[in-house]
């Protein structure tokens, strides 16, 4: 699906087919790398974003409850030695989540804990339908088109980051990004090629200054 086919004829009976991502490479050569290519996608793009979803669960969603649940249970106790039994047993079978696992939740709202996971699954799915199927494809257009107006929305809606600063900094970038993708969609005049080139560069860089602005503040 990553390679497109080139007719050498009129009549469209010889062609030629080449990486769309690369078109000095020959798909007819990576046929050998066909299965290793799809258990490698499946690995990185499905398995693991689904085993840090899991993680994600394990530590931040049902352990919670279980100590909503054992609170739950010493409200109900009367002695000191029930209390301290409840608690041992607790720690033994309900640990508190590995700090590891902060990167991927430490931004982000305690009732929006997933959400990373969420911002995986779009980076993954658009860039998956371009790489795969090229902006030649309308349906590739009209999705990753749809995925940029949701996440603006939901992002606008639910504002799940912590900091307004970081906040504002995603919907500035998710904005970018849409423009981007508009741009990459739809065909302009070769005079207007120019301005617009210069636009979506200037905005890309405004982003990098204001992640560099945020990181300099920590050094």
């Amino acid at each position: 699906m990553a390679c497109k086919p080139f007719y050498l004829n009129q009549d469209q009976t010889y062609n030629i087919t080449r990486l769309r991502s690369d078109l000095d490479v020959d798909c007819t050569s990576l046929q050998v790398y066909h299965i290793f290519a799809f258990i490698l996608t499946v690995i990185y793009v499905i398995a693991f974003p689904a085993a840090l979803l899991y993680l994600l669960c394990k530590n931040l969603y049902w352990l919670p409850r279980k100590a909503d649940s054992l609170t739950e249970d010493l409200s109900h106790e009367n002695t000191d030695e029930s209390h301290d039994s409840l608690i041992a047993n607790d720690s033994q079978k309900y640990p508190s989540p590995p700090t590891w696992l902060n990167f991927l939740c430490e931004n982000y709202k305690k009732e929006f804990w997933f959400w990373e996971i969420v911002e995986l699954a779009r980076k993954v799915t658009q860039t998956l339908l371009i790489t795969l199927f090229g902006w030649e494809d309308r349906l590739t257009v009209i999705i990753t088109t749809c995925i940029s107006v949701l996440f603006l929305l939901l992002h606008a809606r639910y504002r799940p980051m912590k900091s307004s600063y970081e906040q504002g900094l995603q919907m500035f970038s998710l904005t970018v990004i849409f423009i981007n993708v508009i741009v990459a969609a739809n065909e302009f005049p070769n005079e207007e090629e120019v301005p617009l080139s210069v636009l979506l560069v200037l905005l890309n860089i405004i982003v990098l200054v204001i992640i560099g602005g945020k990181i300099k503040q920590f050094v």
